[in-house]
């Protein structure tokens, strides 16, 4: 795995925490793209609908201005995590992502 597409680690216990590939801290400005980001982790890899996170993240804004604010937050995220993220016209997921939640969800399971 290269530099660029090795796994960010995502710390959602215990407090929001986002690290790259080398371990370095990734800051995030505002609560909404660190929530983006968790919605993302919590789906294990698996593309999450824009209707959906615009429902749970921005449930009283009309739906222009909460498509707008999802297009400000995967700004945010392109700068910071660009090769982590793919994002379509219908679907947002973070991939080669290390989430400390899924990883506890996983191992209580077995």
């Amino acid at each position: 795995m290269t530099a660029a597409t090795a796994s960010l680690t995502i710390r959602l216990l215990g407090g929001f925490a986002l690290e790259g590939p080398a371990g370095e801290s990734i800051e995030l400005p505002g609560a909404m793209p660190r929530a983006l980001v968790a919605l993302l982790a919590m789906s294990a890899g698996a593309p999450v609908p824009r209707d959906r996170a615009l429902g749970l993240l921005w449930p009283d804004r009309a739906e222009p201005q909460a498509r707008h604010s999802l297009r400000q937050c995967l700004s945010v995220l392109r700068a910071a995590i660009d090769a982590h993220l793919e994002a379509t016209p219908t679907t947002i997921a973070l991939k080669d992502a290390t989430v400390d939640a899924v990883e506890f969800e996983r191992l209580a399971v077995a």
